[in-house]
Formats: C-alpha cells, structure tokens, sequence
C-alpha cells in the first residue's frame, strides 16, 4: 500500500515538476506541450540514469505516452494515479534495478522539493494578529 501511494505521488510529482519546468526565466508559465514535457524528462533522465540508447528510445516512448494520456486528464486524480501507477511498470520493465532505484530516489527528491514549495507558499496564521471579524457587533 505505502508503495503504491508513492508510485501515485509519482505521477502527481511529475505533472506538477513538468510545470515548473515549463516557467521561463521571468517567472511568465510557458505552455509545453506532451512532446516537449516528454522530451525535457527523457533527456533528464538520460544523463542522471545513464541509459543505453535503447533504452532512451523506450523511455521517451513510455514518457511521450504518459504525457499525452495525462494531458487529457489533467484534472482528474484517479486517472493520474493509474497512468503514474502504469507508467511505473513500463519502466521497471526498461531499466535495470540500479537505474530504477535511481530513479525511485530521483522521484522522492522531486517529491520533497515540491513538499518544501508547498509549505513555503502557506501563510502561517499569527494568533497574536487582529483579525477582521470583530466579535461585538
């Protein structure tokens, strides 16, 4: 059960790094399409998992078909967790165990830094502060 919620987190994470990615030096959101997203991510995972050139032909096969699939149901949280959960299999398939639980951590580290990103965006609230609801009316 904890593996499969990361692999589901997985996908989550990967939507969500795929978009910060996309932001230009401006901070403007660039729109990238599947084929750049799948691109981007290949070619990262290429040079930090030091595939064979098989293997990136697999792998940006597998991630151009998850893009794709995600794009289309972008919102939809269950069908992210099954396409994360698929796209899991496809590429334990691909990789050795070494690259895999490479990428495994690579995924966990993705995770942690949108966590962190998470948390820096949300306001603490200050128990000390007034507030604009007044109790004597």
């Amino acid at each position: 059960m904890k593996k499969l919620l990361g692999i589901v987190f997985l996908g989550v994470a990967m939507v969500v790094a795929s978009a910060a990615w996309a932001q230009d030096m401006a901070g403007q959101k660039v729109k990238l399409t599947p084929q750049q997203r799948a691109e981007k991510l290949t070619q990262a995972m290429s040079r930090q998992l030091l595939l064979s050139p098989e293997q990136v032909e697999k792998v940006q096969a597998i991630n151009l078909k998850y893009a794709e699939k995600n794009e289309l149901v972008k919102r939809d949280m269950a069908a992210l967790k099954a396409n994360a959960e698929a796209k899991n299999a496809e590429m334990k398939a691909v990789l050795n165990p070494a690259q895999y639980e490479k990428l495994l951590k690579m995924e966990e580290r993705t995770k942690q830094k949108i966590r962190e990103r998470i948390k820096d965006k949300k306001v603490p609230i200050d128990e000390n502060q007034p507030s604009n609801i007044s109790s004597n009316k």
